[in-house]
């Protein structure tokens, strides 16, 4: 049988089977060290391999008691906690170094200097974690530069690895089939159940529904030319109204997507209450302003290193546009969507 990680089958007894895993994304990464503590042999499938951050110790850590206590009898220090925490692991984070193409580099695994330093203490930690096994080091270290994918942490990816049981298995598929996985070469890898961590349709915006606009038009034919976009990742021209939240190009460059989704559905409750104080129902954004925005997001994002072409990522569409990235910093985007501006905007 087959499970795919969007759809799993809690009911679904793997005790002592023969598991196979498709996909070394972040899904893949993190259910392999439950999958294996079950199985009687587990057999990972790795197309490219990812670059796996260590976790730090306080990740997986219970809060103390002391902090309990603040959050429970400090009204405000949760919002401290949560500005401190979005800043930390957001804006502070962001160094053009990491993400940034320096033209002048040359080293073909990274692309500039910084890059480079945190490549190789990424290799360093894969080292560390499966020292004596020079083979498996050599399977998952990724040839392409760090920070051009999605980054997934350690759940004891690499402790699993080193386990008897556990095989990862880098030679292409051919097929799947009623025995298990078909490899190119013709050999069959028994199994009794395929777990898919292959991913999800991140191109496919708004998927499944189907959204009309203006004169009958349909947001995927407004999205036909080279993949979805918006106006702050939330408006689009000829769709009134309508606010998207998580759209298009609006995974910040760290710290996660959750704060701006919370800017997201202020921006809309906020243009809602300024149609009303406006005595309008109507909101359209401008096709100028759309355009405009949409310039500066491609000039910005076309020196990033998510469009290096030694990998493939979900980042990108089919024409290799990036497509659910920012290159914003959360604190541009908050002012950006703090209140919007009705000048930009068709009202009536």
């Amino acid at each position: 049988m087959a499970l795919h990680t969007s759809a799993w089958e809690h009911d679904v007894d793997l005790s002592g089977k023969r598991i196979g895993v498709i996909g070394t994304g972040s899904s893949g990464v993190q259910i392999v060290r439950p999958l294996a503590k079950v199985a009687d042999h587990l057999t990972i499938f790795q197309r490219t391999p990812s670059w796996i951050s260590p976790n730090i110790p306080e990740y997986t850590s219970l809060i103390r008691d002391e902090e309990r206590w603040m959050l429970a009898n400090f009204p405000g220090y949760v919002h401290c906690v949560r500005a401190s925490k979005i800043y930390t692991f957001g804006d502070s984070m962001i160094d053009g170094r990491i993400y940034d193409i320096d033209p002048s580099w040359e080293d073909p695994l990274s692309v500039n200097e910084y890059n480079a330093s945190l490549r190789g203490r990424m290799v360093e930690y894969i080292r560390s974690e499966l020292a004596g096994r020079p083979e498996l080091i050599e399977k998952v270290t990724p040839r392409y530069p760090v920070m051009a994918r999605r980054i997934p942490q350690d759940h004891h990816w690499y402790a699993t690895l080193l386990e008897r049981h556990v095989e990862l298995e880098t030679r292409p598929i051919r097929r799947v089939v009623p025995r298990g996985v078909e490899l190119e070469s013709g050999e069959v890898i028994d199994l009794d159940v395929l777990v898919l961590a292959t991913g999800y349709r991140t191109e496919d915006y708004l998927w499944p529904m189907e959204v009309h606009g203006l004169n009958g038009i349909q947001l995927s034919e407004a999205w036909s030319v080279d993949g979805p976009r918006a106006f702050l990742g939330i408006m689009v021209p000829n769709f009134p109204n309508l606010f998207c939240l998580y759209g298009p190009n609006t995974n910040p460059i760290s710290g996660g997507p959750c704060m701006w989704g919370e800017l997201q559905a202020r921006f809309a409750v906020e243009s809602i209450g300024a149609l009303t104080r406006a005595g309008r129902r109507v909101m359209d954004v401008k096709r100028e302003v759309f355009d405009e925005y949409n310039r500066r997001l491609d000039e910005h994002l076309r020196h990033k290193v998510w469009l290096d072409p030694r990998q493939e990522s979900y980042y990108l569409n089919k024409r290799r546009r990036i497509i659910t990235n920012a290159p914003w910093s959360t604190t541009e985007y908050w002012r950006w969507t703090r209140r919007p501006q009705l000048d930009d905007y068709i009202v009536r």
